[in-house]
């Protein structure tokens, strides 16, 4: 789940090779496009069947997850794939949100049930909204051994300048996820434009 290369472009920076994979082929011939270096290369392909040549599979020092559990069925495919890819004593770097782990101070009732339907929806839609919570077990259930956890938060506040970039996209994706999250029928039209 590369998207448009940006990590796989600031890998490139320190690195001898670097394979970005994503799924969509439009993003990834703008990804393409837009990041070029003689030792990046971007390929269209499935997490869990990684488009990798036999002389590929376990030599890649790194492999790194980020923001794409969530989003898949199988965890246990993906990180299967990872393993296959990783070289012996090599990194499976993992991230992925907790939704559930949200929190805006001061509470904002009408918010906390917006949040609530909307994570309600991307777990009915087969999403994984606490994927991040359990990165860990899921590197110990795929056989990965010498497991460390490093838990990230991201905080801003009014004022800031990425206090408004924040609410915009938390605005865009209760907007995203509309119809879905109506159809949950924990919140109404009313509370969720609150």
């Amino acid at each position: 789940g590369c998207g448009y290369g940006e990590l796989s472009a600031a890998i490139a920076i320190h690195a001898a090779r670097v394979l970005g994979i994503e799924r969509d082929p439009q993003i990834v011939a703008t990804a393409r496009v837009t990041h070029r270096a003689s030792n990046l290369e971007f390929r269209a392909g499935d997490a869990l069947a990684l488009p990798l040549r036999d002389d590929e599979l376990g030599r890649f020092d790194l492999v790194h997850v980020r923001f794409v559990l969530e989003s898949v069925r199988d965890q246990s495919g993906l990180l299967a794939q990872a393993m296959r890819a990783v070289r012996p004593g090599g990194r499976i770097v993992l991230a992925d949100d907790d939704h559930a782990a949200l929190r805006l101070w001061p509470e904002v009732p009408c918010f906390d049930a917006a949040w609530n339907a909307y994570r309600a929806a991307f777990d009915a839609a087969g999403n994984d909204s606490i994927a991040g919570r359990r990165l860990v077990a899921l590197l110990h259930e795929a056989g990965a051994i010498d497991l460390h956890a490093r838990v990230l938060s991201f905080a801003v506040a009014s004022g800031e300048p990425a206090f408004r970039a924040a609410v915009a996209r938390l605005r865009a994706i209760l907007a995203e996820w509309r119809v879905p999250i109506f159809a949950t029928r924990l919140v109404d039209a009313g509370e969720l434009d609150r």
